[in-house]
């Protein structure tokens, strides 16, 4: 598995990977790096090796392009060093951008089946992220670079419906395709549940993590609780994460004087099985995106934790987001609309019945999509790849990574 990513803070490769060793297979894992983690370990029997130097975060597109160059050259000696010393089944990428898959080119000139995990669509967040920098030079060469991976990809695996009807208006054949969702481990919620420390009873606990970018909205949530300062003394506004827009944040915490109601954790990205029971101990949560083209296809993956957590969660209605949750299930609001999100976080504090309903809808339909049956299928995918390329594959048995 090759990510442009932190491992211990990618629920995705993580997930998938421990479903691949439960299931059998010998996995390892070629990521970035952080400042003081190890090149080399073992995590929960996943071979991870950390290439890369820090993963890049801010809007300069030539230093954005620099990092994903210089961890593209890391990869591509990796996997061939690897490929010749023990030799792959198969490698999976993971999104974004799809030239990436092109680190694999030497597995692949064996025989090697790849697969590239489409977790996001490169033409879409680049739109959003740098805008109309590069003009149409740069939209030609990312639908090209898409187009030739799309094809060198053995199997596709993508992260909801809205992305595989992209994918196959893209060309890539329904059969090469595979819908694995952004599920949380079950695992995970319930051992969150029984750590979580209750907060004070006399506030009330918003909370809200992840990447912390304009796209996401943070901000606007920030303002919401601005509004509500009068109105709901108790309410308290929780952020976990770490991203470009931190420094704007803090400077917006100040501006409008809310330091006592809005909590910036200082800690940034932390570890899932950390994070979760700080989540599970809060009243509510928030998914407060933007409208866009990008965020119009994003189904969050922090949506889905608060649903299994069964936490009441305010979320913007985006197109992806309304097609997969029920409109009893959460509390919709427009996006962009800061008083319609501060109305409708006002609603869950003043209804304790309808958040213990909202509370009950959203782990009826966490239990509905299962982590552990997503898994299952997911594994029989690659199976089925594996065992229909393992007669090319110029590896002995003793050394294969199965």
């Amino acid at each position: 598995m090759v990510s442009n990513a932190y491992y211990p803070l990618d629920p995705r490769i993580r997930r998938q990977a421990e479903a691949l060793v439960t299931h059998g297979y010998q996995v390892e894992v070629l990521c970035q790096r952080q400042p003081g983690e190890p090149a080399d370990e073992t995590v929960s029997g996943v071979h991870v090796r950390r290439i890369g130097g820090l993963k890049y975060c801010g809007r300069s597109l030539r230093s954005y392009l620099q990092s994903n160059v210089g961890f593209f050259l890391r990869a591509f000696i990796a996997l061939a060093q690897a490929q010749i010393q023990h030799g792959y089944v198969a490698v999976q990428v993971y999104s974004m951008p799809e030239a990436l898959l092109l680190t694999a080119l030497f597995p692949r000139a064996l025989g090697v089946p790849l697969i590239y995990d489409a977790g996001d669509l490169t033409a879409e967040l680049y739109a959003c992220k740098f805008g109309a920098r590069g003009g149409r030079v740069v939209a030609v060469l990312l639908r090209a670079q898409e187009r030739i991976c799309l094809r060198l990809a053995d199997l596709i695996v993508t992260v909801h419906e809205e992305y595989r009807r992209r994918l196959l208006a893209r060309g890539v054949p329904e059969h090469r395709l595979h819908v694995t969702m952004n599920l949380p481990d079950l695992q995970l919620i319930e051992t969150a549940l029984r750590r979580r420390v209750r907060s004070d009873p006399n506030t009330f606990t918003l909370v809200h993590h992840g990447s912390l970018v304009e796209r996401y909205g943070s901000d606007l949530a920030v303002r919401a609780v601005a509004r509500l300062r009068d109105r709901i003394p108790s309410l308290r506004l929780r952020i976990y994460g770490d991203g470009d827009l931190r420094p704007r944040l803090c400077a917006l915490i100040d501006e409008l004087a809310i330091g006592d109601r809005v909590i910036l954790d200082p800690a940034g990205m932390v570890q899932l099985e950390d994070l979760l029971p700080r989540l599970a101990a809060a009243d509510a949560a928030i998914v407060p995106h933007r409208a866009g083209a990008f965020t119009d296809t994003v189904l969050p993956n922090k949506l889905l934790e608060y649903l299994a957590l069964g936490l009441p969660t305010v979320v913007t209605r985006t197109r992806t987001v309304a097609w997969h949750i029920p409109e009893d299930t959460v509390e919709y609001c427009p996006p962009n609309d800061v008083d319609a999100m501060a109305s409708a976080i006002e609603r869950l504090w003043a209804q304790p019945s309808y958040r213990h309903s909202l509370a009950t809808r959203a782990r009826v339909f966490s239990q509905l999509h299962s982590w552990n049956e997503a898994a299952a299928e997911y594994c029989l995918a690659i199976d089925g790849l594996v065992s229909s390329q393992s007669a090319t594959v110029p590896v002995s048995s003793a050394s294969a990574w199965r």
